[in-house]
């Protein structure tokens, strides 16, 4: 089945404090499939009454890893192969995630300290797991020249 022209994906950014229990997720947001198996971000309400339920293509929850993210990302290698002009929007507020979401740590960590790239070279290759969207899809890309 072919995907719609546009598809948004939510990743829900892990909370600051990484000792928090993973019982306490419902406190503010749950993630379930819906009837029709279709994923829905679940916001509790102000005075914590009730959810309200918001459908998307997908969501990742605050354990996802990088890898993850990527899988959602997988088809983009093919259409770019095949000449379909492909585009990844972040979106979300200042320290959401958008930067390690599409470039992953270890090339926004090089970005800031304006590290030269013979510094960053090999740091970059023992760390793929924590590679964004963009540097994995780019290798993909390569890979398959």
């Amino acid at each position: 089945m072919a995907h719609p022209p546009i598809r948004v994906l939510v990743r829900v950014r892990p909370n600051d404090d990484h000792s928090a229990d993973d019982e306490n997720d419902d406190a503010v947001l749950k993630i379930q499939d819906s009837d029709a198996n279709i994923p829905m971000l679940c916001l509790r309400s102000k005075d914590g009454s009730s959810y309200q339920g918001y459908k998307f293509d997908g969501i990742l929850d605050r354990r996802a890893t990088q890898s993850d993210l990527m899988a959602h990302f997988g088809e983009i290698t093919e259409g770019i192969v095949r000449g379909v002009s492909c585009t990844t929007f972040a979106y979300g507020p200042t320290s959401s995630g958008k930067t390690y979401s599409l470039i992953g740590k270890v090339f926004d960590d090089a970005f800031e300290a304006k590290l030269p790239w013979s510094q960053v070279r090999g740091d970059i290759y023992s760390q793929r797991d924590s590679w964004g969207i963009i540097p994995q899809i780019i290798k993909n890309l390569f890979g398959r020249l």
